[in-house]
């Protein structure tokens, strides 16, 4: 099982550094861990990406409820 485990400072460089483009090239089934600012992802991609299947968790403190 492939996990991402997200921990960086919000700014002009990391806003949306977790791009539609980059989860789709995660392996499918990926768990993400976001303790970071909801910002660095893409919410409608992640929830499209996570509906799919291909996401299998996300666990964040910043984007509310999720299948954590």
């Amino acid at each position: 099982m492939d996990v991402i485990s997200i921990h960086l400072y919000l700014n002009e460089d990391t806003e949306g550094l977790f791009s539609s483009e980059l989860l789709h090239a995660t392996k499918p089934g990926v768990v993400i861990v976001n303790t970071a600012r909801e910002q660095l992802l893409g919410e409608t991609a992640l929830i499209e990406l996570l509906k799919s299947g291909h996401v299998g968790v996300e666990c964040s403190l910043n984007f509310g409820p999720r299948l954590c």
